[in-house]
């Protein structure tokens, strides 16, 4: 088994897991068998690209997402969020950007309290 389909499976699986979503699931919204999902997970067998595309979009992200973890192992959820909310921020204008500020402001006021 190679280090990336390892690394790969691993990957999916930390992001299906972030979703809180069952290999039953993520297997639904990608348009698989569960099964096979599973050994993917395992790294047990190789993608094509048509399936990586099939996981990604099933898991709401880009294709290139899939492929963002370290030499060291997967990257944590942490890191997952700070990904994903740098390539919302990329997708929105100046104006976009301000209310998003302020609302995130405001949220954190409101913790605050």
């Amino acid at each position: 088994m190679t280090n990336l389909r390892r690394n790969l499976g691993a990957r999916i699986r930390q992001l299906r897991k972030v979703n809180r979503w069952t290999q039953e699931e993520l297997a639904e919204k990608a348009d698989m068998d569960y099964k096979y999902l599973g050994a993917i997970e395992r790294g047990e067998k190789n993608l094509t690209l048509t399936n990586i595309e099939r996981i990604a979009k099933g898991l709401g992200i880009e294709v290139y997402q899939l492929f963002l973890f370290s030499l060291k192992g997967v990257q944590p959820e942490e890191r997952i969020t700070e990904v994903k909310i740098k390539d919302l921020l990329k997708m929105c204008n100046d104006k976009e950007k301000r209310f998003l500020l302020q609302t995130m402001q405001g949220f954190t006021e409101l913790r605050a309290v």
